[in-house]
């Protein structure tokens, strides 16, 4: 008896941890720092890791094993474990996955007080003569105020530029119309053509800073190719799609799904309102499926986590990540007096 219980607590806890690491992946959060376990969501096709190994890979869209690997015990009961909690996703979601646009870059959450918050992604630098480029993009941003804290804060990051370039093209309160922006600072012309990108591209609900760093050399009217196209890259890395609002992108670990509660085929539990609640009832599926490959459970049991996730309390949101730390101005040869 001591034995099945031992075996049964490891497989609840396995369940658990993997459960956790498909929740997050599927739910487009960050992989947990140094878990042993990594998960990633690409074009519709999930990948988990044990430390190295690759153990899994999945279409969700058809349920469709494209890979499976192990050569130790616990890397089989890894892989059970997964294909445990993907049995149960629901069909809908699986195939709703697919089609959610992928970002190629790094997205980092930032606070705009009481406007909210916004994601902000930093592009590649681009460097000709000394001079370097780098573009900055801040999604969704709704309003003309959200707009220009949004920029406010970029620049804060590329402060030590010599100038940063801005523009915002955001949707009116009525009317169908766009609020636009832009901004020189001391590079003539580079803002209207800024704005030009946003334009052409049909960009909506989006403010974009484009720094640059003197290099010593005039560049001429390559200066503006160069700041358009640092933009438009990173448009396009954050999946923009012409004419769709800047807010439903989800980055490369992929996009959301509704827990089942095991009660009846086909039903779900209602969205919780907490982080708490989701976690515990992440953590009554998994008690249920380690019951069920441990010899199963009698029908219409209700475990205690189930029984937690009914009267937990709403608690507060986690934690907002701040932008990464301002970028360092590159080393450049001395400047002349005046420079285009």
């Amino acid at each position: 008896t001591n034995k099945k219980n031992t075996i049964l607590q490891d497989g609840m806890a396995r369940q658990k941890q993997v459960d956790e690491c498909l929740a997050r992946c599927i739910a487009g959060q960050a992989p947990i720092a140094g878990s042993k376990l990594t998960a990633s969501l690409l074009d519709g096709v999930l990948t988990l890791h044990h430390y190295h190994h690759k153990v899994l890979e999945y279409r969700l869209a058809n349920r469709q094993v494209l890979h499976e690997w192990w050569e130790k015990p616990t890397d089989k009961r890894i892989l059970e474990a997964a294909l445990a909690y993907l049995r149960e996703m629901p069909s809908e979601t699986s195939s709703s996955t697919s089609p959610r646009t992928v970002v190629k870059v790094k997205l980092e959450t930032v606070s705009l007080g009481r406007l909210g918050q916004c994601k902000v992604a930093r592009g590649k630098s681009l460097e000709d003569r000394g001079s370097v480029f780098v573009a900055q993009l801040a999604f969704p941003v709704q309003s003309e105020e959200t707009a220009r804290a949004a920029i406010a804060k970029m620049r804060q990051n590329t402060s030590a530029a010599d100038h940063n370039i801005s523009a915002f093209r955001v949707p009116a309160v009525a009317g169908g119309k766009m609020i636009t922006f832009s901004d020189d600072d001391g590079e003539d012309r580079a803002g209207s053509k800024l704005l030009g990108v946003l334009k052409t591209e049909d960009a909506i609900g989006v403010a974009v800073v484009v720094s640059r760093w003197f290099g010593g050399v005039n560049l001429g009217q390559a200066r503006f190719r160069h700041i358009c196209n640092a933009a438009k890259e990173l448009l396009l890395d954050c999946g923009h799609k012409k004419g769709v609002p800047m807010q439903s992108a989800a980055e490369h670990w992929g996009s959301g799904h509704t827990l089942t509660d095991g009660t009846a085929s086909g039903s779900t539990v209602a969205a919780p309102q907490s982080a708490e609640e989701r976690r515990a009832l992440q953590a009554a599926a998994a008690e249920r499926r380690a019951e069920k490959m441990a010899g199963g459970t009698k029908k219409g049991t209700q475990t205690s986590a189930l029984k937690a996730a009914q009267t937990i309390a709403p608690v507060a949101a986690e934690e907002e990540v701040r932008v990464a730390p301002m970028l360092d101005k590159p080393t450049r040869d001395d400047m002349p007096a005046t420079k285009s």
